[in-house]
């Protein structure tokens, strides 16, 4: 039965360099069975008691009287001493062929209990591997995919920084090239609007010039603030404003900067700035502006700041 089930596990090897011997051995056929050597044969168990017969019964006949009577007495007993010396070789041949066929089978059995747990073991490891391998493809595909949507994030990333950066730089040169809106109607709250103040300071402790704006009036606090030449053209316009808020989170106040042009921060340090006109955009209008010195502004050697007269 082992040698059967193992035949079974390598079967054929065609593409083999040399056939497998436990496949060859399964195929021959079966060898005849060799002599039993392990008890005596018949003839050797019985030969001395076949002699002793042959040699006590002429004798009884040859004799006669009290001699032929003893010898007649010693073949019968030979021939009892045959009879149990049968017997016991009969049992003992039995007793004998049991214990082999015993323990053939336990071996038998013992060797067909490891042949089918090294198929169970050929099986699961079969079985293992192929698991492996599908979890490795199935990870591998995986990675795959994860590869792909990282670089389609990616590149949407890019386009939509790419397409905020377009659209600040619309949005700044609409600001930039936007009319000037003159005052609407002549009502006491647009008149009011017209002007707001804002405080100003040359900023000059860098290699670039810019002003410092700030607005007081929580009423009328801008979000840009632009400078146009005498000629009509904008020459600079402020970065969005910063608003302070108070306590209840209303804004209070706004700080905005405006980068110089050369033109420009010369006029500022020489105090000539009512030679250009600005603006400030409050609730979406752009309105006049009136620039009010700073009141913090010291002039240094190495940082320069300045205060607007």
């Amino acid at each position: 039965m082992a040698t059967g089930a193992i035949g079974r596990v390598h079967g054929s090897h065609p593409r083999a360099a040399e056939p497998c011997p436990l496949c060859l051995a399964a195929a021959q056929p079966r060898a005849p069975r060799p002599r039993d050597t392990r008890f005596a044969s018949l003839v050797d168990a019985l030969l001395p008691w076949l002699l002793a017969v042959g040699l006590a019964v002429p004798l009884s006949l040859a004799l006669e009287g009290a001699a032929r009577v003893f010898s007649a007495g010693l073949a019968g007993g030979v021939l009892v001493g045959a009879a149990f010396a049968w017997q016991l070789h009969r049992r003992d041949r039995a007793t004998g062929l049991a214990a082999t066929a015993r323990v053939r089978a336990e071996t038998g059995a013992e060797s067909d209990a490891r042949a089918n747990a090294l198929l169970m073991q050929f099986e699961w490891a079969v079985n293992d591997i192929a698991t492996l391998r599908a979890k490795l493809e199935r990870a591998e595909r995986e990675a795959r995919e994860h590869a792909q949507h990282a670089f389609a994030a990616e590149r949407d990333v890019r386009r939509l920084e790419r397409n905020a950066r377009l659209r600040d730089r619309r949005s700044a040169v609409r600001a930039v090239k936007q009319a000037v809106v003159p005052p609407p109607s002549p009502e006491p709250v647009q008149q009011e609007r017209a002007v707001i103040p804002l405080h100003c300071e040359l900023n000059d402790r860098g290699p670039l010039v810019w002003l410092d704006l700030t607005a007081d009036d929580p009423d009328n606090l801008p979000a840009r603030v632009r400078a146009f030449v005498p000629g009509g053209n904008v020459i600079s316009v402020s970065d969005p404003a910063v608003h302070g808020a108070s306590r209840g989170g209303q804004p209070r106040s706004a700080s905005l900067k405006m980068p110089l042009p050369p033109e420009l921060a010369s006029a500022a340090r020489r105090g000539a700035l009512d030679q250009f006109h600005f603006e400030a955009l409050v609730a979406h209008q752009w309105i006049g502006v009136r620039l009010v010195p700073g009141q913090s502004a010291q002039a240094g050697k190495r940082g320069r700041l300045y205060r607007l007269a």
